[in-house]
């Protein structure tokens, strides 16, 4: 893969051309503020679709395709401050600040 996701400090997601070296396209919700400065965000197997967590407890997944949330999961009651993709895609696992891990199969 030539792009890397970066999940930064201004309450964004950045998909960077690292062929080109400049940012391809940014992400950004309403809503979602980083709650962790090294919170990860992660593209999905499939390359589709970015999912990064939020200091208000949601998981945000973005369609790479037109830039906008595609889905919202909210069960967290902590920031989110990791999520990782099954290898197939078919599901994500999240966790968040209180030490609490989710894992999303129908979403």
């Amino acid at each position: 893969k030539s792009q890397l996701l970066c999940c930064t400090r201004d309450d964004s997601l950045s998909v960077i051309d690292l062929r080109m070296m400049k940012v391809f396209s940014t992400l950004v919700a309403e809503g979602f503020k980083v709650g962790w400065d090294s919170a990860r965000a992660v593209f999905s197997p499939d390359a589709k679709f970015a999912a990064a967590g939020s200091s208000d407890g949601g998981l945000y997944i973005w369609n790479l395709k037109n830039n906008k949330v595609e889905r919202l999961l909210k069960e967290h009651n902590h920031a989110v401050l990791a999520c990782s993709w099954s290898p197939l895609g078919t599901s994500i696992v999240s966790c968040e600040k209180g030490k609490t891990v989710i894992v999303w199969s129908d979403y």
